[in-house]
C-alpha cells in the first residue's frame, strides 16, 4: 500500500504516521478496524450464513495482507488477532 522497500519496519518508514493520516481515509480506518464488531453482533438468518462466509473467506484470500498493513500503519496490529478470534468464534457457532 504504501510501497517501502522489503524489509522496511514501521519505524524505519519515513514519515509513516504522516501517510497514514494522508493515505488511509477514515472509512478505509474504520473498517479495518471494526469490522469483525459488526460481524459478533450480526444475528444471521441461515440464508444469510453462506453469503457472509463467502464474503469473508474471499476478504482473507484477497484482502489479508493489505488489512494487516493497514492496522500495522496504524499501531493497531493487535485487533487483528481479536478480528480473527472473532470471525473463528462466529464461524463455529454458525
Amino acid at each position: 500500500m504504501f510501497e517501502f522497500p522489503d524489509g522496511v519496519t514501521n519505524d524505519e518508514a519515513d514519515n509513516l504516521r504522516k501517510r497514514a493520516e494522508g493515505d488511509i481515509e477514515q472509512g478505509l480506518r474504520y473498517a479495518c478496524e471494526s469490522w469483525h464488531k459488526h460481524l459478533a453482533d450480526a444475528n444471521a438468518a441461515p440464508t444469510h450464513v453462506a453469503k457472509i462466509t463467502s464474503v469473508l473467506h474471499r476478504f482473507l484470500e484477497k484482502k489479508f495482507i493489505f488489512w494487516l498493513e493497514v492496522l500495522s500503519t496504524l499501531g493497531t496490529l493487535r485487533d487483528a488477532v481479536d478480528a480473527l478470534e472473532v470471525a473463528r468464534k462466529w464461524l463455529e457457532v454458525c
